[in-house]
């Protein structure tokens, strides 16, 4: 299943430092966390500024594939380039 933190694309960017969540971090927002149940095959589209994870499994045979894209807007203003 897939998981994401309710509203956090408005403070996430204050998390920056968080590469894995932990523990810590996620009982601190566990009211907000949103898991979503979708057949085999389902596509999600989001906003990754979004906090999300796929939900922790404890089966070591299973198999979790993602394929992950970006569109970027490429123009004069150069600082503003690329994801983000």
């Amino acid at each position: 299943a897939f998981q994401i933190v309710r509203n956090s694309h408005h403070w996430a960017d204050n998390y920056n430092h968080e590469i894995y969540l932990s523990e810590s971090f996620i009982k601190k927002f566990e009211k907000d966390i949103v898991t979503l149940q979708m057949p085999q095959g389902s596509l999600i589209i989001c906003n990754t500024h979004v906090i999300h994870r796929a939900e922790p499994l404890d089966n070591k045979n299973y198999v979790r594939k993602t394929l992950l894209f970006q569109v970027d807007e490429v123009g004069d203003d150069l600082e503003n380039v690329g994801h983000g």
